[in-house]
């Protein structure tokens, strides 16, 4: 494979919504660190998300666009053979960060934006200056499939776990891009439909989803697995 094996990991409602306020029930508290126990377990090199999940994580910090420094749109390693990293797809490159990684549980994973060649010279000098990798794939839209090759040729990924949102999701499920789908199900129905679901608003085909394995835990909860055919 000339790309990263991809396991799409995520804490679903059981009608497959992954927001609303089924999040903050005392059934899906339980069931968090279920799930960030088996992402750990993955012991994959590299997580993925999307623009809006990491605005989440960076609190909507702004990139600093006065950087006048000018440099050719071509792929930067800034820092190779980390412990993990953490890939963004940030097609125009909108998103802000105070360090080049981010810190969670006490491991830092290494940013690597994904970028396309329509982003401005003023934000690839900021993450020159943050010492941030970046990829560049298409011209105004992701080419999510070169993407993924450039992660394995250029820093060696074999196993990235995405973490959605449902747009991400949905566009890589469109691209053929997932392998195996891990869901950690919440016993509750988020019954609104202005909640974001699984796959997003996507139209994708119609993969058949073959059952890997399916385990009970805690407060109701399930842990399914899927491949994608």
């Amino acid at each position: 494979m000339d790309r990263p094996y991809i396991i799409c990991h995520m804490l679903v409602s059981y009608d497959n919504k992954i927001t609303g306020g089924f999040m903050f029930s005392p059934e899906t508290s339980g069931l968090i660190g279920e799930y960030g126990r088996i992402d750990r377990e993955f012991n994959a090199q590299a997580w993925l998300c999307g623009k809006t999940t990491m605005e989440e994580f960076t609190g909507g910090l702004q990139p600093d666009g006065t950087i006048k420094a000018k440099f050719s749109k071509e792929d930067y390693v800034a820092k190779k053979d980390v412990g993990q990293y953490v890939v963004v797809t940030d097609a125009m490159g909108e998103i802000g960060y105070a360090k080049p990684y981010l810190e969670k549980g006490g491991r830092k994973s290494y940013i690597i934006e994904l970028l396309t060649y329509g982003v401005s010279d003023e934000y690839v000098a900021y993450l020159r200056k943050m010492g941030i990798s970046y990829i560049f794939a298409g011209e105004k839209e992701l080419n999510l499939a070169l993407a993924m090759q450039k992660l394995k040729s250029l820093f060696g990924i074999k196993l990235l776990v995405s973490h959605g949102g449902g747009y991400t999701n949905g566009t890589f499920l469109k691209a053929g891009l997932i392998d195996e789908l891990s869901l950690v199900r919440v016993p509750l129905v988020e019954d609104n439909d202005k909640e974001v679901s699984l796959f997003g608003k996507e139209e994708v085909p119609q993969p058949l989803f073959e059952l890997k394995s399916a385990e009970k835990l805690g407060n109701g909860g399930e842990w399914l697995r899927y491949l994608i055919k």
